[in-house]
């Protein structure tokens, strides 16, 4: 280095992060003149608050470059963890940096007296070098040279030893560990943050609260841009409902709108110089520094890697509060979300990754999805379809005499072949037949067509007639939903409120679809279409009457209007929506027929109904006004008790009130997802239009059209089809299916069903038959069947007492909690099997009774042995073929 004649410093070997001992060599030489040398270390700490402590000064003679040097005395706490000597109070910075610096002090001042940075002059020139920063408790232990009293080390053992067990603490927070599917509706994932339980934590969150110094890092896959001026990638909503730091929209042109908050009616924004590409996964890095907020940008087309940046510096100081009201992935109710999907979504609350900008990995999710690959495999599809299509129409509209032809779309293709596919499948009858339909329904759903989108996914996801493919099926169901497929919607958010198929369990992204698809489901009631029907058929396949059993006609139209249940629509007599007290409370609130608004007169009409005659139309308004004050003195939890009231008799809005309810007022998104998967599943007219054509094929003995449309719902969350397709499996008719399929098949629809909200007690006691059966974990397990009895029987289904009873008799120890719920001696189950409400169960559980007493009776009185065994052998013999023809297999008569 040649330096001669000029004013220079330079840090040779700073050290990575600040440590004792380090041998710092400091270069420097000066031009003329009295100067200094000045080695500093400037320190930021988690409030914004910047202090600047000295660490070395020494004369500078002009002449040739020098070199000094020293071991900088960093302070104790910034180098170490606290230990009774050091101050036990954690020193949390945000960042530190070692500065050498030469300076020229006034002529009137001395070298030797001050060290301030007045008396030394203004820097001349300086070097800097960051210092990576160590948690506290992540510092060395500093060996003293003084000398303690054993009873002081001891003190000080035990309580620094309970201070260093941290509890766990979510510093970096995953606001999506997923992939989401947005329509570009109003519908995101809403996330709330608590207060850490550590105070040291909690302090430097609350010093940060004015000095944000954080990261934020989200995926996005933009299919459209904005349609309206904005649509949210991320924001933050306070508890007054308004916009806090953070917000990033996207606007019309496809570039980011990012808008920062400080106090109250201080905001600031700015937009980035560059647009977010379309059909590409972008990541977008945001990091908040004080009042500087850098913006990162990278995004890869599958084969290269473009890297955009800008950065802005707000006038006032922002504030971020975290734990204040709530953040939002996507839409929400003020702004509509990205027409797209969104990956990861990472939130660092208190610290900044070190990892560069451009140094970012695509996540292993992303790359399975293979989402670019897909939509460019079908981009090429669509381009050789419209290709043919342009064609067409011109040679149409030469042949056509008057110049009138008809408009033939992509859409009207993808059409074609679903119906072409399916039509093939069903005339085929056979499982062979669907590896070769496969890739028609494959292009129809790369032509616009959704329901081929599901059906195919469906079978990549059971592996009926193909080998299963969980990724594949979950990138078929993610573009059903992005394109407001409501099965897709359904399966989705059934499969990660339940955590299925290798997908996590994430009730706030659960309630995102079901969000959508019950806003849709209103929607399709109002406007029914052809492909829509309203009525579910909610037959059990295992029950007696079906197929012209027990002298019923094969009728299809009559079994369905016998089994249907159809849409509630028998409740209609029940609910009486025209009954007076309703009806005029109904015109007393809206000033109807000639009648005045009157609030009060229309509560006590609603009030009437609700509380006399039990009417659950009056009990869903009279819940509203209470909820809302209206005419009555506000009281919530009133109001919830008579919206429960009235959804138990089955009236649907009370079910969207209560849904409502614990979505905005409780934010109990688990319950309303709950809510509302079941009014979905129950009023869905897509759901049900693929409900009507399984029943009616399989009452055509059509056993895998039936099938195949029973999955269909069974996978967008319907526990009955659930049931049904597991009923169908195990039956296997004719082997027309694969052994290893059959029994996966049945064990997974019997497990799904049992853990849908209401589960058929049938279901629990055929998963108790395979557990018995050791067909799910390769052994026996009793235990596991012992639960799936119990829960039976606490339905008050007998054959959960009798199953029980069995185990019991063969000298099973029962689990103690199915003691702690039943009765823990044979005989009370026994009795209660018998005196239970199904009179199919008095004969068989009344024999087990007197099994019992037979039992009994030979260990009391064993000097009767053989009188009674021979009453045993005589009297229990129809007992045993009974059961022998009751159980088939496993403990169930079923």
């Amino acid at each position: 280095v040649v330096w001669a004649g000029l004013d220079n410093v330079a840090l040779l070997n700073p050290p990575a992060e600040p440590v004792p001992g380090h041998r710092l060599r400091v270069l420097y030489s000066c031009d003329g003149g009295r100067a200094l040398v000045r080695l500093d270390a400037v320190v930021t700490f988690d409030g914004g608050l910047t202090s600047t402590y000295p660490l070395g000064r020494w004369p500078c003679e002009p002449g040739p470059p020098r070199v000094r040097a020293l071991t900088p005395g960093f302070p104790d706490w910034l180098v170490y963890r606290a230990d009774g000597l050091i101050p036990p109070e954690s020193r949390w910075v945000q960042s530190s940096v070692l500065v050498a610096s030469l300076r020229r002090p006034g002529p009137e001042e001395d070298e030797d007296e001050g060290e301030g940075e007045e008396e030394d002059g203004d820097p001349v020139v300086r070097d800097l070098a960051e210092l990576q920063t160590v948690p506290p408790l992540r510092r060395p232990l500093k060996r003293h040279r003084v000398s303690h009293s054993w009873g002081s080390q001891m003190l000080w053992l035990t309580r620094n030893l309970s201070r260093s067990q941290c509890t766990e603490e979510k510093e970096t927070v995953s606001l999506l560990s997923s992939i989401y599917a947005s329509s570009g509706e109003s519908y995101g994932l809403t996330r709330t943050l608590g207060v850490y339980g550590s105070e040291v934590l909690e302090n430097a969150r609350l010093n940060g609260v004015s000095y944000p110094w954080c990261m934020f890092s989200a995926w996005v896959f933009v299919m459209r841009h904005c349609e309206q001026n904005m649509c949210s990638v991320l924001h933050h909503i306070d508890s007054n409902d308004s916009y806090a730091t953070p917000a990033i929209f996207l606007i019309k042109t496809g570039h980011l709108h990012f808008q920062m908050n400080g106090e109250p009616g201080e905001s600031s924004a700015f937009l980035t110089p560059f647009a977010v590409p379309l059909r590409q996964w972008c990541h977008l890095r945001v990091v908040l520094r004080g009042r500087t907020a850098t913006l990162d940008m990278v995004c890869t087309d599958g084969r290269s890697k473009s890297v955009y940046s800008t950065e802005y510096t707000s006038r006032h100081p922002l504030i971020l509060d975290d734990t204040e009201g709530y953040l939002v992935v996507g839409g929400g109710k003020f702004i509509r979300g990205v027409e797209g999907y969104y990956g990861p979504v990472v939130y660092y609350r208190n610290r900044i990754p070190s990892a560069g900008a451009d140094e970012v990995d695509v996540p292993d999710l992303i790359n399975r999805l293979n989402l670019t690959g897909w939509l460019s495999t079908c981009g090429e599809l669509q381009d050789d379809i419209g290709a043919k299509l342009t064609g067409y129409s011109l040679v149409a509209k030469q042949e056509a005499e008057d110049g009138e032809r008809s408009e033939v779309s992509l859409a009207s293709v993808g059409r074609a072949l679903h119906s072409v596919a399916l039509l093939r499948l069903e005339r085929r009858g056979a499982v062979e037949a669907v590896s070769g339909v496969l890739p028609l329904l494959l292009q129809s759903g790369c032509l616009g067509d959704p329901r081929s989108l599901h059906t195919a996914g469906a079978l990549y996801r059971t592996g009926l007639g193909v080998r299963r493919q969980p990724t594949k099926a979950w990138l078929l169901a993610l573009m059903g939903a992005q394109q407001d497929s409501r099965l897709a919607l359904m399966h989705l958010g059934h499969a990660h409120h339940q955590g299925e198929q290798g997908l996590p369990t994430d009730p706030d992204l659960a309630y995102a679809y079901y969000g959508n698809i019950a806003k849709q489901t209103s929607v399709d009631r109002q406007n029914p279409s052809s492909e829509q029907d309203s009525r579910l058929a909610l037959m059990h396949l295992g029950n007696a009457h079906h197929q012209g059993e027990q002298g019923l006609p094969n009728d299809p139209d009559l079994a369905y209007a016998y089994y249907g249940n159809i849409a509630k629509q028998t409740s209609v007599d029940r609910q009486n929506p025209s009954s007076e007290q309703q009806a005029m409370g109904r015109m007393l609130f809206w000033g109807q027929q000639g009648l005045a608004t009157d609030l009060q007169k229309a509560v006590r009409h609603y009030e009437r109904g609700a509380v006399r005659l039990q009417n659950p139309t009056s009990m869903h308004d009279y819940a509203i006004v209470l909820m809302q004050g209206l005419g009555v003195k506000k009281d919530v939890q009133k109001a919830v008790t008579f919206l429960n009231r009235a959804r138990k008799q089955g009236y649907v809005p009370a079910t969207n009130a209560l849904a409502w309810y614990y979505e905005r007022l409780e934010r109990n998104y688990e319950r309303a997802v709950e809510l509302w998967s079941k009014w979905v599943s129950e009023h869905n007219g897509y759901l049900g239009s693929v409900l009507r054509k399984a029943l009616n094929f399989h009452l055509s003995d059509d056993r895998l059209m039936s099938l195949l449309y029973y999955i269909m719902a069974a996978e967008a969350g319907y526990a009955v089809a659930q049931f049904n397709s597991a009923h169908i499996c195990e039956q296997n008719g004719e082997g027309f299916l694969d052994p290893v399929f059959a029994s996966h098949c049945v064990l997974r629809y019997y497990n799904l069903t049992v853990h849908s909200q209401n589960p058929d007690t049938t279901a629990l006691i055929k998963m108790g038959d395979l557990f018995y059966e050791g067909r799910v974990a390769g052994h026996k397990d009793v235990v596991a069947a012992a639960q799936r009895y119990k829960r039976a029987a606490l339905l008050k289904d007998p054959q959960g007492w009798y199953n029980l009873a069995l185990l019991v008799e063969q000298d099973y120890r029962l689990p103690l909690s199915v003691l702690i719920d039943l009765a823990p001696d044979l005989e009370p189950l026994a009795y209660r099997c018998r005196d239970s409400e199904t009179t199919e169960a008095y004969l068989p559980c009344s024999l087990a009774l007197f099994n019992v007493y037979l039992r009994s009776f030979q260990r009391d009185y064993r000097a009767s042995v053989t009188l009674a065994s021979l009453v045993v052998v005589v009297i229990t013999a129809p007992p045993i073929v009974l059961l022998v023809y009751l159980r088939g297999g496993g403990l169930s008569r079923h």
